[in-house]
């Protein structure tokens, strides 16, 4: 059960969009079209959960 539990953390990080990681930045905003600046802004708003930023960005690019 530990493994188990350690796997879940594991892959709940690699999900994880980080402010200090700019590399991973660039490629949310790729993803979605967005600018650096865009980009940062969603993360500072949202945290580092790459759901919620995925819809925000989505709804971002809609309006």
């Amino acid at each position: 059960m530990t493994e188990n539990v350690k796997a879940s953390g594991a892959q709940r990080e690699s999900n994880d969009v980080t402010k200090e990681m700019p590399y991973e930045i660039a490629d949310f905003a790729r993803k979605h079209g967005l600018s650096m600046v865009e980009a940062r802004s969603l993360i500072e708003k949202l945290g580092n959960d790459c759901m919620k930023l995925d819809e925000a960005a989505k709804k971002l690019k809609r309006h």
